[in-house]
């Protein structure tokens, strides 16, 4: 009995359909890759500038004369510190600055900052009594702010951070809004006695974005809690590894995390690319740090895992053509016309 041969044109289709089909398995499974984080990070300055109202702050210098970019000290309880704030107008206006002490804490973003005024210091913030309230300056002057920094003799072992502010409140005429510009230096005090660092990660989540290219990775957005739970500043990384079933595929970028204080909550959101939907996608994320300073040592490692439907819709879309048009073309090709004889 002859052979039925489906016509030209019908091939052409059946070729191009297990074509792209072979194509789209080949590529749902690569060898694992390593690829940089996303990350978004935040500076913070010690100047600020609106026209003629400029105005910068610093450490006056160490006993050997060398300049300090922040305050930092090492002390034992119920140690008493002397220091002094330079204060400089920068502008063509004269100033009056509002001076004060107040505690740090890491922003959402990770970068460093102090309480807002209105918000009582509980920590190394109350321990610094600054000499004056306010300062006032002419255009191009330098102040000189003498403060104390008073070590309670129960405080505890480990790191605390503060800042001494200046602060200027402004607003325009009509508005009942104030704008307050602050600048700070920091004030880091490590107190003596058993500092232990250490570390905690909770709140795993993962969640993997559709794609309506079948033949191309999509993203996976891993969301994770790290709060510091020791006694020192923390500085480190963060492995995170997204991959399917079995792990397989499996893309790890590394997450750099920006100086925790102690007691510090951050919540971070890692971007990983070249992630393919197989079904399930689990993502570990494996935490390393340690303290910031010498002889801090370091915390014990944390991981946690997360996992989440990742299902391949494109590729399903894909087959499901595939597989119709295969019992589509049968059909056709038995009813097209055959030549005579």
């Amino acid at each position: 009995m002859p052979r039925t041969v489906p016509p030209t044109p019908v091939r052409a289709l059946l070729v191009a359909a297990a074509g792209s089909l072979a194509a789209a398995l080949a590529l749902a499974a690569p060898a694992a890759a390593t690829v940089p984080a996303t990350t978004t990070t935040t500076t913070t300055t010690t100047t600020s500038g609106d026209g003629a109202v400029s105005w910068g702050v610093r450490p006056a210098a160490a006993a050997d004369g060398s300049a300090r970019a922040n305050f930092v000290y090492e002390v034992e309880p119920g140690d008493v510190v002397d220091d002094v704030l330079v204060v400089t107008n920068h502008g063509a206006d004269p100033l009056t600055l509002d001076v004060y002490a107040a505690d740090a804490f890491t922003t959402p973003s990770g970068a460093l900052d102090l309480l807002a005024p209105g918000t009582p210091s509980t920590d190394l913030g109350t321990w610094v009594r600054v000499d004056r309230s306010s300062v006032d300056l002419a255009p191009g002057a330098e102040v000189e702010v003498p403060f104390v920094v008073e070590v309670p003799a129960d405080a505890r072992p480990g790191d605390h951070a503060a800042g001494v502010v200046t602060s200027l409140r402004t607003s325009q005429p009509g508005q009942t809004v104030q704008v307050d510009r602050r600048m700070g230096a920091r004030v880091h005090v490590r107190v003596a006695g058993e500092a232990v660092p250490a570390v905690a990660a909770r709140d795993g989540a993962v969640e993997v974005t559709g794609s309506a290219n079948p033949f191309a990775p999509t993203a996976a957005f891993v969301t994770y809690t790290v709060e510091n739970t020791g006694d020192t500043r923390l500085a480190g990384t963060a492995a995170v590894r997204v991959a399917g079933p079995g792990g397989a595929a499996a893309v790890e970028v590394v997450d750099e995390l920006p100086e925790l204080l102690p007691g510090d909550v951050l919540v971070r959101q890692v971007q990983v690319d070249g992630v393919w939907p197989l079904g399930r996608a689990r993502a570990d994320v494996d935490v390393l740090v340690e303290g910031v300073g010498l002889g801090a040592g370091s915390a014990e490692p944390r991981s946690l895992t997360a996992t989440t439907w990742a299902v391949p819709w494109a590729q399903v879309l894909l087959l499901g053509a595939a597989v119709g048009l295969g019992l589509l073309l049968p059909r056709l090709s038995a009813r097209a016309p055959r030549p005579g004889p």
